[in-house]
This record gives structure tokens, sequence and C-alpha cells, in this order.
């Protein structure tokens, strides 16, 4: 049970759930109406369940920096072993890219993309700084496209300007978490914002 909790923490639920929301909102958009309730959730589960995996990913890279900003997360704690972490968010990866089979080859890819970005951000662009930042945020813009994509309409106006919408919100977002994980991002010799220009410029950034 102890592992089973430190799992369902690995995944920060709120994220992944909000992820999910994104891609059913993507195809309430494009189709402008309520889809069925079993496409949507299909499109709900693979999404999240992508998300679940690269941010439980995100944890196996980081724990080293998590040690300083985050001790108290499920692998820095003790409570789950890296290779546990990196198994599960491997599993969570693959089962989202099945469930994206059901709407077709483009999905495939589509998920296939976002496995990729994950998998890439957390291992080469986390230190980048701003490059990194739009990475995420480019990736969670494209949750709206999937869910668009998921009854055939992946660029609908609507579908395309929530999906820029969200991706600007969410890279302001992560570069106000890089101003406040400046300490422990020194560890590891991260480019961020916040660590380049001061974490006061960052935020400024972030609110512009």
């Amino acid at each position: 049970m102890k592992t089973i909790k430190a799992c369902f923490t690995l995944i920060r639920p709120d994220l992944s759930f909000a992820a999910g929301i994104c891609a059913v909102m993507g195809m309430i958009l494009a189709a402008n109406e309520i889809p069925a309730i079993t496409g949507m959730l299909l499109a709900f589960y693979s999404v999240a369940a992508i998300s679940g995996g690269i941010l439980a990913m995100n944890d196996y890279f980081d724990v080293e920096s998590d040690k300083i900003n985050a001790p108290d997360r499920p692998i820095p704690s003790g409570a789950v072993s890296p290779r546990t972490a990196f198994l599960f968010s491997i599993l969570l990866i693959l089962s989202g890219i099945t469930l994206s089979a059901f709407f077709g080859v483009w999905s495939v890819l589509v998920a296939l993309l976002l496995g990729m970005l994950g998998f890439l951000y957390n291992r080469f662009f986390k230190k980048t700084g701003l490059p990194g930042n739009l990475i995420v945020s480019i990736s969670v813009g494209t949750t709206f496209i999937y869910g668009g994509l998921a009854v055939g309409h992946p660029f609908s106006p609507l579908v395309l300007f929530f999906a820029v919408l969200v991706a600007l919100i969410d890279l302001g977002e992560e570069i106000a978490a890089d101003a406040m994980d400046a300490e422990g991002d020194a560890l590891i010799n991260s480019r961020s914002i916040a660590w380049q220009y001061g974490s006061n410029h960052a935020l400024r950034v972030s609110t512009g």
C-alpha cells in the first residue's frame, strides 16, 4: 500500500487529471457538441496516463535536485525506489499510447510525440531553461489538438485558440516554478531564467 500511494503521488494526480480534461475539452470544442462518453473516457485516460508517466519520469531524473527542492517526494523520501518509479512511468506512457489507437494512426503519432517530448525534456532539456519550458508548454497545448484529432477536427479555430492560450499560461507557470526552485536547480547547473537573471526577473517574465 505504501508503494501504491507513492506511485499515485508520483503522477501528480491534479496535473494528470487536468491534462485529461484538456483533451476532452478539445473534443468538445472541435465537435461543437458532447461526443460519445466512451470516446471522451478513452481520450481522458490516454492523455492522463501519458502525462502521469512523464511526471513520474520527471521525479526519476530530478532526484538530486528534489533532495533540496522537495525532499518529501516519493523517491528522495525513500517511499519508492528510482527503478520502480522509472518502470511505472514507462508502463503509463505505453498504456496511454495504446489507448490512443482507438482514434486512429494520427492520434497514435501525436501520443508518441507527447511521450517523446516528455522523455527528451526530462532527460536532456530540463536544464536548458527557456527551451525546456517551451517543450513543456507546447506539450500541454497539444493535449487540446489531441482532443480535436480524436473527433476528426484537430485544427478547428477554437481548438487552436485554447491550445495557444493554455500553452502560454503554462509557460508562465513553468518560468515561475523555476524561480521557486532556483536553489535546487543550481545543483544540476540549470540555465533557467531565474538562475541566470534572478528570481525577480523570472517572475516579471512569467507575469508577462
